[in-house]
């Protein structure tokens, strides 16, 4: 995974070079988490190609994104030490060319938690705050609500099946309702 993480951030740098570092780094954490490199693994049909034991063919390992993942990692983990760094950096960039170009746009829908923070700083001078409010549900059912306050006010409340998506949820929501509140103020 080092070679394509340093495949990808040199693309993104080429392509966005008036970017800070951390934005850049997003950037990369986005296209190159698991969801990512599923979908990398999907476009290649790779699940088609894989030798797996019956327990996971029987549990649907050709379609799961952790293994798809893993597996596109180590394709190209192979090309890289058949070929080289070069060989390597030009199937990574044919397979990300349009993720490089459309990264922006999928930091700010994929992580809204992030979006939200850097907006709130700039413009409010602070970091919003997350409550949880209810946990519901059995253990391996858990269910959570949040509340995002921005200076001591209310203004989303976020659920889902982990803290993490319930913030998400609520950072989604405050970002909407900030949108509208620009546009008619």
């Amino acid at each position: 995974d080092a070679v394509l993480d340093l495949a990808v951030g040199d693309m993104l740098f080429r392509h966005y070079q008036d970017a800070d570092e951390g934005k850049l780094s997003r950037f990369r954490a986005v296209l190159v988490d698991e969801r990512g490199l599923f979908e990398q693994a999907q476009k290649i049909d790779l699940g088609e190609y894989l030798l797996l034991g019956r327990g996971e063919e029987q549990g649907g390992g050709r379609h799961k994104p952790k293994v798809l993942a893993g597996s596109f990692e180590a394709l190209l983990g192979a090309v890289y030490l058949d070929g080289g760094y070069d060989a390597a950096y030009r199937v990574i960039e044919s397979l990300f060319g349009d993720q490089i170009k459309g990264a922006a746009h999928r930091v700010d829908s994929a992580d809204p938690k992030s979006t939200l923070q850097e907006f709130t700083q700039a413009f409010y001078k602070c970091l919003p705050d997350y409550k949880v409010i209810a946990e519901e549900g059995p253990p391996h059912e858990r269910s959570f609500r949040i509340a995002l306050y921005l200076k001591g006010e209310l203004i989303s409340i976020g659920k889902g099946r982990s803290k993490k998506e319930a913030e998400q949820e609520a950072a989604k929501e405050a970002l909407n309702w900030l949108k509208a509140k620009e546009t008619y103020s």
